[in-house]
């Protein structure tokens, strides 16, 4: 009866809708696009961004509504309007909607005073996707001065939203009894394990190693390896593809103005 039913919602196609709702599938209309006008770095990456978005709504053509910023860690973005792109069964791509491609026309076309264009290297970007998870268990929130990186989550068609599947495997984690953390950045998110202070990094013979701490927990089966998306993640080193470890990353500070 379970496995009739199930048959059912997926071909009426109500597995797609109730994932769409919750941001996990890009439902009926098509996939979330914006387009992402700068990204400004720099110490004052809030401030300079909000200038220059304010300018920017008041350009001839400019739906100043449309303008919005999103503030990380690392630098301020400036994105313009919300798109609807569908993808082509056939043809294996996303359409681009007529709309998109004139505003990202238009937007690259603005220029200041002196006639220089300001976002010549706008583009289009999947729509940042909001914050999800615990706040205790966010990396930002945890004590300490290093963490061991485990994982990394990227969006792709089938898991569009990377965030809820880093909360989702520190979750796994968590409950497994191991102390896990999520960590968002604007196209992927990391999954941690434990909090280690400055003596988890040691010198011998004047190089530096990890400690006996960081290295006993790298001898676990579900930590040895660094995972991305779930599969382990290998590099090329001296002309062979070789599986990358889990490794040990500063814990980032938390943006003392964002609430």
């Amino acid at each position: 009866m379970v496995d009739r039913t199930r048959n059912i919602l997926i071909a009426i196609g109500v597995a797609w809708i109730a994932l769409g709702a919750i941001g996990c599938a890009p439902g009926l209309r098509g996939e979330p696009w914006t387009i992402e006008c700068l990204a400004l770095p720099g110490m004052q990456h809030r401030r300079d961004a909000e200038t220059v978005a304010n300018v920017m709504r008041q350009a001839n053509g400019v739906r100043g509504r449309d303008v919005h910023v999103r503030h990380d860690d690392d630098a301020s973005r400036i994105y313009y309007g919300k798109y609807h792109r569908k993808i082509d069964r056939a043809k294996g791509d996303r359409e681009i909607p007529k709309r998109l491609r004139t505003d990202l026309a238009l937007i690259k076309e603005l220029v200041d005073d002196s006639g220089r264009r300001l976002f010549i290297a706008a583009r289009m970007v999947r729509e940042p996707l909001p914050s999800v998870g615990r706040p205790e268990w966010n990396l930002e929130n945890a004590d300490g001065l290093y963490t061991l990186q485990v994982a990394a989550f990227e969006a792709t068609p089938k898991q569009p939203n990377f965030k809820q599947a880093a909360v989702d495997c520190a979750a796994q984690l968590r409950g497994k009894g191991y102390e896990a953390y999520y960590h968002h950045g604007p196209s992927n998110s990391e999954v941690t394990v434990g909090t280690f202070g400055a003596s988890a990094v040691i010198r011998r013979k004047g190089k530096p190693e990890y400690s006996p701490e960081v290295r006993a927990l790298q001898r676990k089966e579900r930590f040895r390896y660094h995972l991305t998306n779930g599969a382990i993640w290998h590099s090329i080193v001296d002309g062979e593809r070789a599986p990358v470890r889990s490794l040990l990353v500063r814990i980032p500070q938390r943006d003392p103005f964002q609430p």
